[in-house]
């Protein structure tokens, strides 16, 4: 009897430790896999990262140059990158954010309009701006304009530009414009 006591002792004895060094060594591999987990680059070794709220992010900058012949009221034309006139690729959608641009008229000339034309949700929208005077040496009227806003041009349409002027009985005159813009999928 006495030897199943001590049996039972040395058994309870050894239950303990292994509880115990089962809890003790739970929570140094918990410590072990934290700290083999942690992230600690600093600024001059950044973590990358992508951005998650549109990973198809691309940058677009088209810009559209029209010369307004003598006796002509107008100039119109496509926005262009460096390949000729940009087309919204298949499956995108152009997002333009802001639009700036330019008219250089002989001296008494006003600008009617400076417009974008394109295609959003299937509807053909028109985008006006009228520059105001900017600057004048006697011979030339300087016009310029810059915007923010946002809209939409479908996947598969060009975007056209045009400008305006009145009077225009005489003189060459000439407009630009640069948009800014992003391209995400659509789905």
């Amino acid at each position: 009897m006495e030897r199943y006591k001590r049996f039972l002792l040395v058994a309870a004895s050894l239950t303990l430790v292994l509880a115990l060094v089962s809890v003790i060594g739970t929570k140094e591999v918990h410590a072990l896999v934290a700290t083999m987990v942690q992230v600690t680059n600093t600024a001059s070794t950044p973590v990358p990262t992508v951005r998650i709220d549109n990973p198809a992010r691309q940058a677009v900058v088209l810009n559209f140059y029209g010369l307004i012949n003598n006796g002509l009221p107008n100039n119109n034309g496509n926005f262009q990158d460096t390949n000729g006139d940009y087309t919204v690729p298949t499956g995108k959608r152009l997002v333009i954010e802001s639009v700036s641009g330019y008219a250089y008229l002989p001296s008494g000339q006003k600008v009617q309009d400076f417009a974008m034309i394109y295609t959003g949700n299937g509807v053909s929208g028109r985008f006006y701006l009228i520059p105001p005077l900017g600057s004048s040496d006697g011979t030339t009227d300087r016009f310029y304009f810059a915007t923010q806003f946002t809209t939409y041009v479908d996947a598969e349409t060009q975007i056209g530009g045009g400008c305006s002027r009145y009077p225009y009985n005489s003189g060459v005159g000439q407009c630009g414009a640069t948009l800014s813009g992003h391209l995400e999928s659509v789905p």
